[in-house]
């Protein structure tokens, strides 16, 4: 696994970044909760070193991407193009 992650960590970085914009589908994480989250996460990536510190930058990518997929549904909900018939971009749960 640590030669993996040590080959191919730009993609494991794009794949946190996707997984974040894809799970904000399901879960509103509000932009100052996810710049909140980013900072802690931006420190701690200065403290650690080697496959923690990639790790550490998935964590922080991923609650970017929840940040601004939460935003994009937002916008999606209040667009003027939303037919009345179609409902919430956002499931119910």
């Amino acid at each position: 696994m640590r030669r993996t992650l040590e080959l191919h960590w730009p993609a494991f970085l794009v794949a946190s970044t996707c997984a974040g914009i894809g799970l904000s589908v399901w879960l509103a994480l509000s932009l100052v909760t996810a710049a909140a989250v980013a900072l802690l996460g931006l420190l701690t990536v200065l403290s650690l070193d080697g496959p923690a510190r990639v790790a550490a930058l998935a964590l922080v990518l991923a609650a970017l991407g929840m940040g601004w997929g939460s935003l994009r549904m937002d916008a999606l909900d209040a667009s003027c193009w939303r037919s009345e018939s179609a409902g919430r971009a956002r499931p119910p749960w």
